[in-house]
């Protein structure tokens, strides 16, 4: 009598780990996937907060201009002359953070932040036009806060000039901050 061959067939051993071995083949691609989404979107996050810094920066040299152009002796006071509106070194110095809106009217454009530290500033929103503003109204909530300062120093026979430091803070994976300083001198 002859017996039929015996056919080998798969254990559930190799089985298991032949199924292993593919769902880690198919895993891994999408692993790197979202590493590069979340790699992507900090890159965005910190562009947009560049570009808020810088415009931070480039509104504070508006309002200098502004104070030269209109022959005022502190180029860092508030932009309608009053002393109540100054944002120079009596308000926005050391802890006392201001915040910045270059979408509303000029002479309430600058005013005290609510809290101690940049992330406790009001959030920016973005209007269907995609500028950033602190009015909410119809506007989208974005993550980011935006403050700055100013500190008044004196650079010996050649003037005085003031550093400004605009910080841009969000959340994601972890509060992120981005600072820009620079020093403004003065003109005359």
């Amino acid at each position: 009598m002859r017996y039929a061959p015996r056919h080998r067939a798969f254990t559930l051993v190799e089985t298991l780990v032949a199924i292993t071995v593919v769902t880690l083949a198919i895993l891994a691609p999408f692993d790197a996937i979202q590493r590069v989404a979340n790699a992507s979107r900090l890159a965005k996050d910190n562009l947009i907060a560049s570009a808020l810094a810088q415009e931070g920066l480039e509104y504070v040299r508006f309002i200098r201009t502004s104070n030269y152009l209109n022959s005022r002796s502190d180029l860092f006071e508030g932009i309608d002359g009053t002393a109540s509106n100054r944002f120079g070194t009596n308000t926005c110095n050391g802890n006392n953070l201001c915040e910045l809106d270059a979408t509303v009217a000029v002479d309430s454009s600058v005013k005290a932040c609510p809290g101690g530290s940049v992330g406790q500033c009001d959030p920016l929103y973005v209007t269907s036009q995609g500028l950033y503003t602190l009015t909410a109204g119809s506007n989208t909530q974005t993550i980011f806060r935006r403050g700055f300062t100013f500190t008044q120093k004196s650079n010996g026979s050649e003037g005085s000039f003031e550093t400004v430091t605009v910080q841009v803070t969000w959340v994601d994976h972890g509060t992120q901050t981005l600072t820009l300083t620079e020093n403004l001198y003065d003109w005359f």
